[in-house]
């Protein structure tokens, strides 16, 4: 029974349409909805946004902004179709043709050629940079015409890089900040020469405290004892003898003692509440471990 198939499908193919094509040689009838390979049709209108990349699921298209190029990797693209979809200005498409097959693992690199806006941005940034790299030297004096406020060399080439009224208004506001963050620094400068003598029991609170939170402290009660808080007189600055300045005499600011704090802790309102919906017993327990740790964190 299988030969007599066999034979019929043979005979019907010596007098008729065969059943099968001579591939390569003869191509074979494409339909309308084959999926071939991704071609970039307008390079000219690539934008090289690289929605196309981030789009691939197969990471086989790669786009590079410095070097203008659109690359694609037939080899790893499953024909998806999603970057068509996504490109913005339509500049990606699928064909029916598929890849032809190839013992070398090559990519396909297309590069993008440089719009005339592009270009016309990229000379002009060009010219500028130019002429700042000309006029560096000659505005270098009147750059350094503040000199308390140093930039920093990498500040100065960028400013440099900058149209000149826009490079002005950076300057100033750069060396305004500068200024302001001196002004902020010189009273820890001078809270440094002065000695401070707290009363026993906030010494011995500023012992458990890290270091940055007990110079804050003392930064605080300096500030507020030589600007003249809570009645006290402003600190007079010693005067330099004659023949040579001399060294500033160490200051010993008295703190005020600091009220007592309450010996009897209390359990919070809200937590109080809370404890009303538990058994007493339990409530009470919880009470009593609360207050133990209360006191022992407060040194009572």
């Amino acid at each position: 029974m299988g030969s007599f198939k066999l034979g019929k499908m043979t005979m019907r193919s010596l007098f008729g349409t065969p059943e099968t094509v001579l591939y390569p040689v003869v191509e074979p009838k494409r339909h309308a909805n084959t999926r071939g390979h991704i071609e970039n049709h307008a390079p000219q209108d690539c934008i090289l946004c690289g929605i196309c990349m981030k789009k691939c699921p197969a990471n086989a298209i790669v786009v590079s902004k410095p070097e203008r190029t659109w690359t694609i990797d037939p080899f790893r693209c499953i024909r998806c179709n999603e970057c068509a979809i996504a490109c913005p200005k339509q500049c990606l498409s699928m064909h029916m043709e598929k890849s032809d097959a190839s013992k070398e693992h090559a990519a396909t690199v297309v590069e993008i050629p440089e719009s005339e806006k592009d270009r016309e941005k990229r000379l002009a940034a060009e010219a500028r940079k130019a002429e700042a790299a000309k006029a560096a030297p000659a505005t270098a004096p009147a750059a350094s015409a503040d000199e308390s406020v140093q930039l920093s060399p990498e500040m100065e080439a960028k400013i440099a890089a900058m149209p000149p009224e826009k490079a002005a208004k950076f300057r100033a506001a750069c060396i305004a900040k500068a200024k302001k963050e001196q002004a902020a620094a010189a009273p820890a400068a001078a809270s440094d020469e002065v000695e401070v003598v707290f009363p026993e029991h906030v010494a011995a609170k500023l012992a458990n405290m890290s270091p940055e939170k007990v110079e804050k402290f003392r930064a605080a009660w300096i500030a507020k004892k030589m600007g003249g808080g809570a009645g006290a007189e402003p600190a007079s600055k010693p005067e330099p003898a004659a023949d040579k300045p001399a060294a500033a005499p160490v200051q010993k600011v008295a703190v005020p003692e600091l009220p007592a704090e309450p010996k009897e802790l209390r359990v919070p309102r809200d937590l109080e509440e809370k404890l009303k919906l538990l058994d007493p017993e339990k409530a009470e327990k919880f009470r009593s471990a609360w207050l133990a740790k209360a006191k022992r964190d407060a040194g009572l």
